[in-house]
């Protein structure tokens, strides 16, 4: 299901929603989804750009998601972003040799794997991983202060940074990779990417078997429960 939209007098956006196949039984996991699967990107003809927004398949990220909805979801996501941008070309309204990017923020990291961050790392170790996003860190420990167990929080940051690194190596399969930026503008929860829609069409033909959890678009904060 696919729905196009004005955000601006340049700016388009295009959604995909993969909606449960007919006669998928009725598991805890399709009570509590909307979806198979979602994405959502801008696109600007003039620029010859496109920013991909939200990229969710929602089975790979969700405890109660059977195996075989696991299975049955593998590839899913990589053959969304394959789809939007043919679509986009084949419209006219992007050529192969437009300019994609997003923001990778994803990943799976809940308490247990906190936990065993904190049995494998000592704290000085993290602190001295965390001092290459210094202001970024500073802003997200502000934002849920535990003064009970400090080092937890900070075990959390670098949790969600190892979990994200897992979701950039798999768009890197996608032909993209990562944008250089400033130590002053790191930052420890997302990770700035970027690409050419050629390239990306190209890996297509050989997409990789498994899909990201989710990524793309800005969070201002971690979560422990990444669903």
């Amino acid at each position: 299901m696919c729905t196009e939209s004005l955000t601006s007098r340049r700016v388009h956006s295009l959604s995909i929603r993969v909606p449960f196949p007919a006669g998928h039984p009725h598991t805890e996991f399709r009570r509590h989804a909307d979806a198979m699967a979602y994405l959502l990107l801008s696109y600007e003809s003039e620029d010859d750009t496109v920013f991909l927004h939200s990229f969710y398949v929602h089975a790979h990220d969700s405890d109660l998601a059977t195996l075989a909805e696991k299975r049955a979801s593998k590839g899913l996501g990589h053959r969304m972003l394959c789809h939007a941008l043919a679509r986009l070309i084949a419209r006219g309204a992007i050529t192969p040799d437009a300019t994609i990017s997003l923001e990778a923020s994803g990943g799976r990291c809940d308490e247990a794997m906190v936990q065993r961050l904190m049995e494998t790392h000592t704290e000085a170790e993290v602190d001295a991983f965390l001092e290459a996003f210094p202001t970024n860190v500073a802003d997200l420990l502000d934002e849920f202060p535990n003064a009970d167990a400090p080092y937890h929080d900070k075990a959390l940051l670098k949790c969600v940074y190892d979990a994200n690194q897992k979701l950039v190596a798999h768009y890197q399969t996608y032909g993209l990779h990562v944008v250089p930026v400033a130590r002053h503008e790191r930052d420890v929860v997302y990770e700035p990417m970027r690409g050419v829609v050629r390239d990306v069409l190209h890996a297509c033909d050989g997409a990789p078997r498994r899909s990201p959890t989710h990524g793309g678009g800005r969070r201002r904060s971690p979560r422990r429960d990444r669903r």
